[in-house]
């Protein structure tokens, strides 16, 4: 219980007015006391956020009890549904957690709201998506696409956020979701305060059935880019497609096996009779050598045997050539007696 003090009911009431409009953040997830800025921020739940909110208000300055007080009605009246606990799990961040008939924008995406916006030259015009992607993604939700939504005026205070399409990215979308309905800035909170000011946090949620069929700029952009599925129509689908894909597979693999079946055979055939060609070619070198080392052996016979008959031609030549010398020799005797025969018959007939 608070302790009884003087104070202003007046001021109190416009603090509170301020944590309403967001002009004081009241964000348990970031673990700090919106008046107490120069404090060490921790990792604080309600009941310990709520319990400094009590003592300050016990304690301190007038004006610090002023605005403690306007933060524990604000924490008793917006934020009491998470007390005694940690921040709470998300709905369902795997396939068996979701409700089988709960409709999803497939593929998974979320909205982003309450995207501060001002008019300049006639047009609104607001923050890049590149920016808000980088502050999704410091938060740890990962998403691949930020896209604005833009209409005739400007930009509608509105963006698409695009994650993996895989389980890991609807993961990241609950997370995404759960982070934003922590602080009450979920989707229920948001169209709850439809026509009241929203101050100027972000709401976000995931894309659903609601957002896909609803004719506004939001339903008009996700029947362009997705469709509606639930967990298991996704589940089933990715069956049939890994069922799809094992069976294309097999196809190929028993092709493959037949291709490469085909191209051992051709390689054994290739290779036998690359076998057989060299041992041929062994073969016939072989023979090679052997013609080769027979026919310089019969060289060298034959020019054995021609010097040979050479030395031997040579002999008979030069006895041929005395026993010519010594006939001719014997001639020139015979002619030199025949002429003195001559001579003494010339003289005889004389």
């Amino acid at each position: 219980m608070l302790m009884d003090m003087d104070h202003n009911p007046e001021e109190e009431n416009e603090y509170y007015i301020d944590m309403k409009n967001d002009t004081y953040k009241v964000r348990i997830s970031e673990g700090r006391c919106p008046f107490c800025s120069g404090e060490k921020e921790q990792d604080y739940i309600y009941k310990d956020v709520l319990q400094h909110a009590t003592e300050s208000a016990n304690s301190g300055e007038l004006e610090e009890k002023v605005n403690h007080l306007a933060l524990v009605k604000y924490l008793k009246k917006y934020l009491a549904p998470v007390t005694n606990q940690s921040l709470p799990k998300a709905k369902c961040s795997t396939p068996s957690e979701c409700d089988r008939d709960e409709l999803f924008v497939w593929p998974w995406v979320g909205v982003i709201a309450n995207i501060p916006i001002e008019k300049k030259n006639g047009r609104f015009v607001g923050e890049s998506g590149t920016k808000l992607r980088e502050y999704l993604t410091k938060k740890g939700f990962n998403p691949t696409q930020v896209h604005p939504l833009w209409s005739r005026g400007g930009h509608s205070g509105y963006a698409i956020v695009s994650f993996e399409k895989d389980w890991p990215g609807f993961k990241n979308a609950m997370a995404m979701e759960q982070f934003f309905e922590t602080d009450h800035h979920g989707r229920r909170d948001w169209l709850s305060l439809r026509y009241c000011h929203h101050g100027s946090s972000l709401y976000g949620w995931v894309a659903r059935k609601d957002d896909y069929i609803c004719r506004d700029i939001i339903g008009n952009y996700l029947t362009k880019v997705g469709d509606l599925k639930t967990c298991a129509d996704i589940v089933e689908e990715e069956k049939r497609k890994t069922s799809q894909l094992v069976t294309k597979l097999t196809n190929v693999i028993g092709e493959k096996d037949k291709n490469l079946n085909e191209i051992r055979s051709k390689y054994d055939e290739t290779n036998n009779s690359l076998k057989s060609f060299m041992e041929q070619k062994d073969r016939l070198h072989q023979l090679y050598n052997e013609e080769k080392k027979k026919m310089h052996q019969n060289a060298q016979d034959n020019f054995r045997r021609m010097i040979q008959g050479h030395e031997k031609l040579r002999s008979v030549v030069e006895l041929e050539r005395k026993e010519l010398e010594a006939r001719g020799k014997e001639l020139e005797k015979r002619e030199a007696q025949n002429e003195n025969d001559r001579r003494k018959l010339v003289d005889e007939k004389k």
